[in-house]
């Protein structure tokens, strides 16, 4: 998993082993199919044994992970992993459509006029039929 982790092919892992790339892949088949997450796999091993430690007390091991998770967030931000609130907030913001306007307009219809909105909402409008 380490070797997957500083990428390192099937190839160089078996040779490590002193065995051929097909018998690892069939020896090794978990660790071949999650060689593209072999990183994430490690440092979140390492960041739990950080947290366990930092918990316990350890105060170099608080400055540790304390450095080890800017990093972490500097990386993942640069590369575009994150998620990001803006994209949703921007999909929110999009225009309604004809169709859900008039709807909405018909949920609402009525909604505050004491003449004819009991009517429509009954007693006490709700703002939305059903």
């Amino acid at each position: 998993m380490c070797l997957f982790a500083s990428s390192h092919s099937v190839k160089d892992a078996a040779a490590v082993l002193g065995c051929d790339a097909k018998t690892f892949r069939k020896v090794f088949s978990r660790e071949v199919k999650y060689r593209e997450i072999a990183m994430l796999i490690i440092r979140s091993g390492m960041m739990a044994t950080l947290v366990a430690e930092a918990e316990g007390g350890s105060v170099s091991a608080i400055k540790h992970l304390d450095k080890m998770l800017a990093a972490e967030k500097m990386r993942v931000d640069s590369a575009g992993f994150a998620d990001k609130p803006a994209a949703a907030q921007k999909a929110a913001a999009k225009p309604k459509g004809l169709k859900e306007t008039r709807r909405e307009n018909a949920y609402t219809a009525g909604v505050g006029d004491d003449e004819w909105g009991t009517l429509l909402h009954g007693s006490v409008p709700t703002g939305a039929p059903n």
